[in-house]
């Protein structure tokens, strides 16, 4: 078995590299600007910059002839303004359809996109919380007519949120820390809506699950299954600063209330499809 990945250098790609590197697979990365490229090869992972290559992504895939790929290039925003909106088109869409199409026309046997919650807001079938959300499965029903017009095995894994060693996002636990080292006050919502927040290990896992599960076939008749991997453990924002403050033997001085709730807050995180764990009980 050989890997294509896309979005090797964010925060769950680098460590999904990092693990698919110690237990020996075989894989390389797609990547699109220079930077990206001398960062993974100062990992001694082999990285194909196709913002310079003459070769075609139709070329580039026949040459390395991958048994899969897995796809977690993206580009993200919570709420988009007008300079936001050819990224989310270009990333979310345009590329991941780029290489889906280049994929059925080089014979690769399986595609693992990466979807997200929040295109599920208050738990319905299919309701984006927002644009971002949106074009995650804008690209997922591109996805579905592949795999059905041309035979290609798809599936999604949707992630809630996680967090891990060297996450450079501004995610909440990395502001915390901030605040928690300066003093300095945050203003933050009244804190009452659930989290759902995972270990980034932990996505990694459901990842390997999967492509064991696609290589091998071992996956239920349907194409275009739907995972998701969750905590099974939602908890509130003001509880999970408690439990920040007690793990970390810090104090997060933090306003609740000074700031409203975001327009289209997920106060209970909800996402549809099929647990990880079915998979994994399904593989034993």
């Amino acid at each position: 078995m050989k890997i294509v990945i896309t979005g090797a250098t964010g925060f769950i790609g680098s460590h999904l590299c990092r693990r698919l590197q110690l237990e020996g697979w075989e894989f390389s990365c797609l990547v699109r600007s220079e930077p990206a490229s001398k960062c993974l090869a100062a990992k001694n992972i082999k990285a194909i910059d196709i913002s310079v290559d003459d070769y075609s992504l139709d070329e580039i895939l026949e040459k390395e002839k991958p048994t899969g790929i897995i796809h977690l290039a993206s580009y993200y925003t919570r709420d988009h303004n007008q300079k936001d909106l050819g990224p989310l088109i270009e990333s979310n869409i345009h590329f991941g359809t780029e290489i889906i199409d280049a994929s059925v026309k080089v014979g690769v046997r399986w595609f693992l996109n990466t979807g997200t919650f929040w295109q599920h807001y208050n738990g319905a079938k299919y309701d984006p919380v927002n644009l971002y959300a949106a074009t995650k499965q804008a690209f997922e029903d591109i996805g579905r007519f592949y795999a059905n017009a041309h035979g290609l095995r798809f599936c999604t894994l949707k992630l809630c949120d996680t967090y891990g060693a060297d996450d450079r996002r501004r995610k909440l636990y990395t502001i915390w820390e901030e605040i928690a080292n300066s003093g300095e006050s945050l203003d933050m919502s009244p804190g009452d809506q659930l989290i759902d927040i995972i270990h980034v290990d932990r996505a990694v896992d459901a990842y390997a699950k999967l492509v064991e599960a696609l290589d091998s076939g071992q996956m239920s008749t349907d194409n275009c299954d739907c995972y998701y991997v969750s905590s099974n453990k939602r908890i509130s924002l003001k509880e999970l600063a408690q439990e920040y403050e007690q793990t970390n033997g810090v104090s997060l001085n933090i306003n609740w209330g000074a700031r409203e709730y975001r327009h289209r807050e997920v106060m209970t995180p909800v996402c549809t499809g099929k647990p990880i764990e079915d998979l994994c009980n399904y593989l034993e």
